[in-house]
């Protein structure tokens, strides 16, 4: 560890006493750097089909040669940096993306729709076997039943069973209630 720090400021000394082209060559890689990591937020929050993106990698790119061009090590550095924090930038953008406006417009509603609407019934469980009830719609063979008072989706076991027909619950597996005709009492 301490070797590298000290050639991390032995490689810092000469790069301070080389000529100014060197000091312009790592400005210009560190403005590349910079200007990549603002196009990677400008992505992220503004949604360009990937060409933005482009761009930013584009910079990171001349950003490397240029640190490169200054000094391997600075070059090394820049690119193992870039390697290393790249995976986790990609996951930070996949956490934040669907937060932001345009990701909650393109995404879909995590809101589940209403459940008399679906057709589900929460109380479907309480149903017993043996539990008499009216047939609402032709069940051919699935319709609706008035169960305990509650209207619940049923399935015939026996054909085609009429609205207004008495039924008789002959069956419970989870909210599927199968019925049949009732005897009349």
């Amino acid at each position: 560890m301490t070797t590298s720090l000290a050639t991390l400021g032995f490689t810092l000394a000469q790069s301070a006493q080389n000529s100014g082209s060197d000091r312009t060559l790592l400005i210009w890689a560190v403005v590349a750097f910079g200007l990549a990591i603002l196009l990677v937020v400008v992505e992220a929050f503004m949604p360009s089909g990937g060409i933005v993106g482009a761009l930013a990698g584009l910079c990171a790119v001349v950003g490397i040669v240029l640190f490169f061009n200054v000094d391997t090590l600075w070059g090394m550095l820049s690119m193992a940096i870039t390697l290393i924090s790249l995976p986790f930038l990609i996951a930070a953008l996949i956490w934040v993306w669907p937060n932001t406006a345009f990701g909650r417009w393109v995404t879909l509603d995590d809101e589940p729709a209403d459940e008399q609407e679906a057709g589900v019934n929460e109380d479907a469980g309480a149903i017993a076997v043996g539990t008499r009830g009216t047939a609402i719609t032709d069940l051919r063979p699935v319709g609706a039943c008035r169960l305990e008072g509650l209207r619940t989706d049923c399935i015939a076991l026996a054909g085609v069973i009429e609205s207004g027909t008495a039924v008789r619950v002959v069956s419970v597996e989870g909210t599927t209630i199968k019925v049949k005709p009732a005897p009349d009492a």
